[in-house]
């Protein structure tokens, strides 16, 4: 309390102590200094001698202050509590008061000085970030950005044979659009055929060929893919065999026979090329999209076809160096296929079919056949079985020993221990389709690059420049 003795010598006044504010309501009553009188008059007459002289109701006053004045409640010492404080302490919130309103001052000045100083704030520009929006080949894997090789189209199949006499095929090696997939395996007569399949018919190279007919296998393995067919002649049942005509007719396979389009669009034979007539059949890629499209639905139908899986990028699976040749032997009576690892471009590369061929993935698939003629001492055919079993994926360098089995009607390949899908790596696959009862076999042969390709991997065949009719 006030008057209180604390010390000899001193007494506390008023002085000592300090009021702070505890009712938290607003005072501010309005002042003169809170009005401006206006220089407008509201009276409506004209000041003059003898007549009217203003005074103060002739006057509107303008409130100036901007404080709203609250007459029903004016702070009074009721709305105080009496803090005791030291001198010191007195002293300390004085000078904290004269720092704070320095600060204000200095804050307003710096604020107006970066008003003047700060050029005007560029736009927000708000947008919702786009993923690359890519397409995938559906049997490379290969991705693109470029909307024109967007793959929405069917399959396309076509029937190539490999009779030493039609080498090198054409269209195998295109730098640009050599087939996606390339099927080999035994006809008849121990000889081999081939199945060359595109993802997109419009990508396809200028000529493709020797073109021949159709086998039963064949025809099966490109409905795993829903693919059009494209042959050239077929062979026809009698007796105890089922020939690829049941196949088309039973199984509703869009097919084209280019035997009866001879010399008319697409299909055309090659001259000067010194082979046998039948070693000739040509089709002209370019030209073949607008027959399709005319005959078939070409669209693509994710529901009938074989979604091969793919790694997005290429990767090593398998033990590294674990294959740097594949050797497929087809039956005990038919031809083999080798194909040699070149490490520096990582992929495998065959002197068997005399041009230079390159695929990224090797796939050897192990299946049941059986052999059925069509009359006595005539050549047998042979049938696979579709039975499923072993199968050897190489890529990279390595290899992978798999399982493969149609499921749904589909081409499917998995992991024997897990049961889950297998993938390829993107880019060009070769399959063998080797006999698992007849004497087929497939040998892996380790090493990081095989012998016969340290010096190049190419073969070098001279090309050879076609004369159309």
């Amino acid at each position: 309390e006030a008057g209180e003795l604390v010390a000899p010598g001193h007494v506390h006044t008023d002085t000592c102590y300090g009021n702070e504010l505890i009712c938290e309501e607003e005072e501010h009553v309005h002042s003169e200094s809170c009005w401006e009188t206006s220089r407008y008059t509201v009276c409506g007459l004209e000041e003059g001698e003898g007549a009217h002289q203003h005074d103060e109701s002739c006057y509107v006053s303008n409130l100036i202050c901007g404080q709203e004045e609250l007459p029903v409640h004016i702070h009074d010492a009721n709305c105080f509590i009496t803090v005791d404080l030291t001198p010191e302490e007195v002293e300390a919130m004085r000078a904290a008061e004269e720092t704070a309103e320095a600060a204000d001052e200095e804050n307003e000045e710096a604020s107006e000085e970066a008003e003047e100083e700060t050029p005007a704030p560029l736009p927000v520009l708000k947008y919702k970030p786009v993923s690359p929006s890519y397409v995938i080949n559906p049997l490379t894997g290969e991705r693109s950005t470029d909307k024109s090789k967007t793959v929405k189209t069917r399959v396309v199949g076509v029937v190539v044979e490999n009779h030493p006499e039609a080498r090198p095929q054409w269209g195998m090696e295109d730098p640009y659009y050599a087939p996606d997939i390339i099927l080999e395996g035994e006809v008849e007569g121990g000889i081999s055929r081939m199945l060359w399949m595109w993802g997109d018919y419009n990508k396809m190279p200028d000529y493709v060929g020797p073109v021949r007919s159709a086998r039963p296998p064949f025809v099966r393995f490109s409905e795993l893919f829903n693919a059009m067919f494209i042959h050239w002649g077929m062979s026809e049942s009698s007796g105890a065999y089922t020939g690829a005509d049941y196949y088309f007719n039973n199984d509703g396979v869009d097919h084209i026979d280019g035997m009866y389009y001879e010399s008319s669009g697409p299909f055309d034979r090659m001259s000067g090329t010194g082979r046998a007539s039948e070693h000739t059949a040509i089709v002209y890629g370019s030209l073949l999209p607008g027959y399709l499209e005319e005959y078939f639905n070409t669209e693509r139908n994710p529901d009938l076809t074989t979604d091969l899986k793919f790694h997005k990028y290429k990767e090593v699976r398998g033990e590294p160096g674990s294959c740097s040749d594949v050797f497929i032997q087809f039956s005990s009576i038919s031809k083999s296929t080798d194909w040699y690892y070149w490490a520096p471009d990582q992929k495998y590369y065959t002197y068997d079919f005399e041009n230079n061929a390159a695929r990224d993935n090797i796939l050897v698939l192990m299946d049941t056949t059986t052999y059925v003629s069509k009359v006595e001492n005539y050549a047998s055919y042979c049938n696979y079985d579709f039975s499923g079993g072993d199968a050897y994926l190489a890529s990279c360098g390595a290899v992978q020993y798999i399982k493969w089995t149609v499921e749904d009607g589909k081409l499917k390949l998995y992991d024997p221990e897990t049961g889950e899908d297998v993938p390829l790596n993107p880019g060009k696959t070769y399959i063998g389709w080797a006999s698992s009862n007849n004497g087929g076999y497939c040998t892996i042969t380790a090493g990081e690059t095989a012998p016969k390709a340290e010096a190049s991997p190419l073969v070098c065949y001279q090309e050879w420049e076609p004369e159309y009719k």
